[in-house]
């Protein structure tokens, strides 16, 4: 459980089911309380909503999901200032970088990387040139250290030692970024220092910020793909990083991540159900989905047509009366590929009109 409070009060909702990893017997279980549910809603809706006022004109033949849909990715009442000033000062320059890689996400789905404020193009020359020489060699460590991490991964031989690996060079990031949760001597969270953000960094957040949100990606592949058949601690990276506090939470989710997560539940477990609480998740989180996400929902929907009509044979029969593909999942994922696409071309419009 991730330990920490939120000021105001916390609305007494249901907890959904959202993917943290699977026990012995294969049940997806949710690692948040409904307190830390509220403050993930909170903060990522602020996330979704800043930016400039947009006009509010959803298509009268969209489904209600589509409209919602429109609401959410045009809703930008709050500026960026408001939203980082509601953030404990431990946050908020966990916040800030995180704000900035999905802009990128959004405008470059290919690039992993971006500086923190880049300048406007009547600045000085000789400032943008500096800027310029920042980036490059942030970009440069960047590179650098992934090369590390991915050695580092090759070396092990057993999905343990990768673990390991990412305990101390993955995990650690998060207190060396100053963005741990502070722990009193009895284990529980000290609320003060997390407000007064008392907490030392040994890693600059503009440059390691980022490098944390590619290293967890990094991870969960390898954990899913370097062995035999898929390594199931692929679904513990998640809880441990919800496990290491919220502004670890803020800045190391992203939607790659969650869309090799979503991969993960699919392809190696068949769980249609925990691909569903993930595509939820996403939404929750504010984050933007995206081609690949698109696609693996497309997969799905062919699979579960296959499935229910016998096109794979004998078994496909057999499976298709299972309740877990039943008609509901399929409504439930034809209603996923409709918010999905409707995102899409939303967010590619938008940048048409830029």
């Amino acid at each position: 459980m991730i330990p920490f409070e939120w000021e105001g009060p916390v609305p007494d909702e249901p907890v959904d089911d959202i993917p943290s990893g699977q026990d012995e017997d294969t049940t997806i279980k949710s690692t948040i309380t409904p307190s830390e549910r509220h403050v993930f809603r909170k903060i990522f809706d602020d996330l979704s909503r800043r930016g400039s006022l947009a006009k509010r004109a959803p298509p009268p033949e969209f489904f209600d999901d589509d409209a919602a849909a429109e609401a959410e990715a045009s809703s930008q009442e709050s500026t960026r200032e408001a939203i980082l000033s509601r953030f404990p000062p431990s946050l908020r320059r966990a916040a800030e970088v995180a704000m900035g890689m999905r802009d990128e996400q959004q405008d470059h789905p290919t690039s992993r990387f971006r500086s923190r404020s880049p300048l406007k193009r009547d600045e000085a020359p000789e400032l943008d040139e500096a800027a310029q020489e920042l980036e490059s060699m942030r970009q440069q460590i960047h590179m650098f250290q992934s090369a590390h991490l991915q050695k580092l991964i090759d070396e092990c031989v057993t999905d343990a030692e990768v673990w390991v690996v990412l305990e101390r060079e993955v995990f650690s990031m998060v207190e060396k970024l100053g963005i741990a949760q502070p722990q009193s001597r009895d284990g529980e969270v000290d609320t003060e220092a997390q407000e007064t953000g008392e907490t030392v960094a040994t890693l600059n957040m503009d440059t390691h910020g980022p490098i944390y949100s590619s290293h967890l990606l990094l991870g969960l592949k390898a954990l899913d793909n370097n062995f035999a058949q898929s390594s199931p601690l692929a679904l513990n990276v998640l809880p441990r990083v919800k496990e290491l506090g919220l502004a670890s939470y803020v800045l190391g989710v992203s939607t790659p991540f969650y869309n090799q997560l979503a991969s993960i539940f699919w392809h190696r477990y068949g769980d249609t159900m925990a691909v569903s609480a993930v595509l939820d998740e996403m939404q929750h989180a504010g984050l933007y989905y995206d081609r690949q996400t698109q696609e693996l929902v497309d997969a799905i929907e062919a699979d579960l047509d296959s499935f229910r009509d016998g096109k794979l044979g004998v078994f496909s029969n057999i499976v298709g009366t299972d309740s877990g593909y039943n008609l509901q999942v399929k409504v439930t994922f034809a209603r996923h590929a409709r918010r999905i696409r409707h995102s899409i071309r939303f967010r590619e419009g938008k940048r048409q009109r830029k």
